[in-house]
């Protein structure tokens, strides 16, 4: 009796176990365990979940999820794929298997995304033709709307006549196209980025719904309620594995020249590589286009002379090459002044600027020009008038460079147009004739602020025009050489004389006043 018991009790527990069992769902990516002990596990990449009862074997054995995984022609996802039977011990007649959804995502027929022939062979009733001429494909689909989204991996396309439904992505969006028959669904159109791609966009005339990245709009002459997912304004595809091999342009950028090429997309890492444009670089005499401006051999202002293989520098006209160390990369930067070297090189062919007072409208004016080698130099001729004016005189004429570049120039003023005066004249940057002042100097009046004619102890009131020739050439102690131009400002009414300081009102830098 007590052995009896004993048998009865195991037999129990066994079956007790084997219930307890039936009610635990098997791991990911797996079957049930083919003991029938777990359930199946959900399927591969949104393949099919366990089933709802697994027993270790008894009168059945389960099936496979009602969503096939990845093994099928669209993902989805399994709801109850069984491992075994629904309950029974482990000696049971029929041992449990694994569910199909937990074998790798295997298709099952009838589901959404599986292929079929006819309405008989989809759980839904719908068997439908999706693609174009290129990739015909009839599933098994299902009805959508702007409130009832597609599964994950489909989108909502009008179908006619049965109106929208559920259709697979099938790596349609942003896949290389050159028409719009090369995109794998009804609906999709090629269409160009604002980068120069073409690329697929999916068809979104139903419920406006894109990827992020992209707009629901009307595609270029679409019929009216015609949309389609856009690449957002500014965007282009990425590199994908659709998309492996393709071009794309691309550029190298030295300063502001600029050389264009093609990179690759890599599919299997997404990314572009191995742009094949060149390094800007400065335009040489070596038949090549070295700063990609779509011209040979075109140095700045000058031509390339060839002979026997060698090719040599020459400068354009009007331009000179300096300094003499410049890089024949740099071309012939440094443009002549009009009328050199035959005008306003010496003092005897000083060039004319004009004639300023010191009252009237006319009191200033500036000139600029440039000096295009170290001996090189420019001579110009102003006169700047004294006008009369009753008991003062207001004369206060001064030359300065309102524009020197890094000091790179000085200058010499001949006052009263005396060219014997050019060796012993010094160098400077401003000069000043004033008179525009009164300053007692060991009991002698200086300046003319206050004058009169014939006047005991009064500064007599004088003329103090006069014509002065200005050279210009380089500052012998400046730290760089270069092509910048000068500008020198010529003023006859330059206001008060800086009185705390005599000699910068007149004798410091020129001949003394009479």
């Amino acid at each position: 009796m007590l052995l009896h018991k004993l048998v009865r009790y195991l037999a129990l527990g066994m079956l007790t176990t084997a219930w307890l069992a039936s009610c635990t769902g098997g791991s990911e990516n797996e079957g049930g365990d083919p003991t029938g002990e777990e359930e199946g596990g959900e399927g591969g990449t949104d393949g099919g979940s366990g089933g709802t009862k697994a027993g270790s074997g008894g009168s059945s054995s389960g099936s496979g999820g009602s969503l096939p995984g990845t093994g099928g022609s669209f993902p989805g996802t399994g709801a109850s794929a069984g491992s075994g039977g629904s309950i029974g011990g482990s000696g049971g007649s029929f041992p449990g298997t694994g569910g199909d959804a937990g074998q790798g995502g295997n298709p099952v027929a009838g589901e959404f995304g599986t292929e079929c022939t006819g309405p008989d062979d989809c759980n839904s009733k719908i068997c439908v033709q999706v693609g174009n001429s290129k990739s015909l494909l009839q599933i098994c689909s299902q009805a959508c709307s702007e409130n009832t989204p597609c599964p994950t991996g489909a989108h909502c396309v009008n179908i006619d006549p049965l109106g929208p439904l559920c259709v697979p992505d099938r790596d349609s969006p942003c896949s290389v196209c050159s028409k719009d028959t090369d995109c794998l669904n009804k609906g999709d159109r090629c269409l160009a980025s604002g980068t120069g791609q073409t690329y697929c966009a999916q068809d979104c005339s139903v419920d406006s719904s894109c990827p992020a990245g992209y707009e629901c709009k009307p595609p270029p002459g679409a019929l009216q309620g015609i949309k389609v997912c856009t690449l957002l304004t500014g965007t282009e595809c990425p590199c994908a594995p659709n998309r492996d091999k393709t071009q794309r342009a691309c550029v190298k950028k030295v300063g502001d020249k600029v050389c264009g090429g093609f990179e690759i997309c890599n599919g299997s890492i997404g990314a572009y590589e191995g742009c094949s444009a060149p390094d800007p670089a400065p335009e040489v005499c070596d038949g090549k286009d070295n700063d990609c401006d779509g011209k040979t051999d075109n140095p700045l202002n000058a031509t390339c002379q060839c002979s026997g293989g060698t090719c040599t520098l020459q400068c354009q006209l009007g331009f000179v090459r300096y300094p003499l160390t410049l890089p024949e990369s740099e071309g012939c930067p440094c443009m002549l002044d009009a009328g050199e070297p035959d005008k306003g090189s010496t003092c005897t062919t000083a060039l004319n600027v004009t004639e300023i007072a010191d009252v009237g409208s006319k009191d200033a004016v500036s000139i600029s020009g440039t000096l295009s080698s170290d001996e090189d130099v420019d001579w110009y001729k102003i006169s700047i008038k004294d006008n009369p004016e009753v008991n003062t005189n207001t004369y206060h004429a001064r030359i300065a460079f309102e524009v020197n570049p890094g000091n790179e120039f000085v200058f010499q003023v001949l006052r009263g147009a005396d060219c014997t005066q050019e060796g012993v004249a010094p160098l400077l940057t401003s000069y000043d004739v004033c008179v525009n002042f009164q300053k007692d100097v060991g009991g002698v009046f200086k300046g003319l602020k206050t004058c009169a004619p014939d006047q005991p102890n009064v500064p007599q009131c004088q003329n103090m025009g006069a014509v002065y020739l200005i050279k210009v050439s380089r500052n012998p102690t400046a730290a760089t050489k270069s092509c910048s131009k000068y500008t020198l400002k010529f003023q006859g009414n330059a206001g008060p004389c800086d009185e705390a300081s005599f000699d910068a009102c007149g004798e410091q830098f020129g001949p003394k006043l009479p």
